[in-house]
């Protein structure tokens, strides 16, 4: 799982994922599951912080509020148990 994190206040913000993406594909991992962190959401008011997450899909985060991390290690723990899930699903050992 590949946490994307981007400074979600950052005027730049649109081009940075753009760039982030593009290097992704370049690399061949493009095809990894991820996830885009909207850091420094305390910096934006919540209408901005809910028009990036909509327009995006990411999930954003503050480190001055924990509160907001829970969605995020709820979406990590996801990812995990669903790979795993599927893992064995196909008969092989996690």
């Amino acid at each position: 799982l590949l946490l994307h994190v981007v400074d979600a206040a950052s005027p730049r913000m649109d081009e940075q994922v753009e760039t982030v993406e593009n290097v992704l594909v370049q690399l061949d991992l493009h095809k990894v599951p991820s996830l885009l962190v909207l850091n420094k959401a305390d910096m934006l008011s919540e209408e901005e912080t809910a028009a990036l997450t909509r327009r995006w899909g990411g999930i954003a985060v503050s480190a001055l509020n924990r509160d907001t991390l829970h969605p995020l290690v709820f979406q990590i723990e996801h990812h995990i148990w669903s790979s795993l899930d599927r893992i064995q699903g196909a008969g092989h050992r996690a």
